[in-house]
Formats: C-alpha cells, structure tokens, sequence
C-alpha cells in the first residue's frame, strides 16, 4: 500500500500542470495585485527599453517545465489602453492560446499603461506605438525561451494595422491578423 500511494505521489506530481512566475530588469511593478499565473505557463515580467530610454513592460510565458527555444507568438493590441497582464478572473482568448498553443507568448504593456513608462497610452502616436513594438520585437528575439527564426506576430483589432508594419524589415515567420478594420 506505502508503494502504490509513493508511486501516485510521483505520477501526480510529474502530471501536475504548476506555474511560476518571476521578475526580470529593473521596471517596478505599480498595480497592487497578485503577479500573473496561469496555470501550466511559466511567466516572466520583462523589461523592453525603448530608443527614447523608457522602459515598457514585457509578459513571457513559456509551457512549464520546457528547457528548449520555442517557437514565439508576439502579439500586437487592440485599441484599449489596458494592460496586457492576463486577468486572473477569466480564461481570454489570448491566455487560452498560451496555454494550449506550447509555444512561448510575448505580450508588451504600450507606453503609459500597466507598468510601463511614458505618456498614456490614448496620447501616444501610431508611427511610435509601431516603432515601440518593432524594438521590443528585436530584443525579446533574444530572449533565451525564443527561438528567433520562428516568431509568429498576432496582431487583433487595431493590431492587425501594425503588425504588418513591426513585420516588415525583420526576419518573422509570419504574421496573423483578426478583427481588422477599414475605412472606405
């Protein structure tokens, strides 16, 4: 019986989806709420420094308990201002395909909004919201759970106009858009 209780033990805690979640840089964590954790996803609070020295706010998640370069998602905003952080509240869209895509996420708060510096985000231009995302695409590239030559950009609503845009010039392995709008 002490056998077969040991051995589920061990098979449920090898099976159990835990995550972890850590701070890296120098940015400080403003909101007074719990650090994001999402079940199965190990998440990292990064930093992105912009060329006019301000320091935005960076979410990575990687599935938990994986070693190797993945391939990436970097996600592009919708209009709203809010922040990227996943909701603890809720299984969106966007956490839900961190969770099941086993690729690592990248999600950065604009100018202005979560942590991140700089004036607000319903101030800030579209041609430096663009840049913004370009340079953070380059450095998170970097990044040690990202396998550089196989980032994908998903760009939603209002981010489907710029992810095209961050794309263009850098080396991505593709770019998808949804919820797009026009104007005639």
């Amino acid at each position: 019986m002490r056998i077969m209780l040991t051995g589920l033990a061990l098979l449920f805690s090898q099976t159990a989806a835990h995550s972890e979640t850590r701070l890296n840089g120098d940015l400080p964590v403003k909101a007074a709420v719990a650090l994001e954790s999402t079940e199965g996803l190990e998440t990292e609070y990064g930093m992105i420094r912009t060329s006019e020295g301000l320091r935005l706010r960076s979410f990575v998640t990687r599935p938990q308990g994986t070693s190797e370069r993945l391939p990436a998602i970097f996600v592009t905003q919708w209009v709203s201002c809010g922040s990227m952080r996943f909701s603890d509240a809720r299984d969106s869209q966007l956490k839900l395909l961190a969770r099941q895509s086993g690729m690592v996420m990248i999600r950065i708060d604009r100018s202005g909004s979560g942590d991140s510096e700089g004036l607000g985000c319903d101030k800030l231009d579209y041609d430096t919201e663009v840049r913004h995302y370009r340079e953070a695409l380059v450095q998170v590239k970097q990044h040690p759970w990202v396998d550089p030559d196989r980032v994908v950009i998903l760009g939603s609503s209002l981010g489907s106009t710029t992810a095209p845009l961050v794309a263009e010039g850098n080396n991505v392995a593709g770019v998808v858009v949804q919820g797009g709008g026009a104007v005639t």
